[in-house]
């Protein structure tokens, strides 16, 4: 049997990547799930690979990339 999924992470995970707080990632992901009012915002923050009854999993490779595009985390410049 393959494993044909990435790797999966959730609030905790991707906090750690970003270098934040796992509170942080709640609140942009509850944030993203309000409906606008107005023009809506546009991000280029991964959508989650599945949302379960236990929450959103990221694609962990899609957040590094996002990380590294952005100079967060462990990739942020010095």
């Amino acid at each position: 049997m393959t494993n044909d999924h990435p790797p999966l992470g959730s609030y905790q995970a991707v906090a750690e990547i970003l270098a934040t707080t796992r509170q942080a990632v709640y609140n942009r992901w509850k944030k993203y799930q309000q409906r606008q009012t107005t023009k809506p915002r546009r991000s280029d923050f991964p959508l989650p690979y599945i949302v379960t009854s236990d929450g959103p999993f990221w694609d962990l490779s899609e957040v590094e990339e996002y990380a590294r595009r952005h100079k967060l985390g462990r990739f942020r410049e010095q």
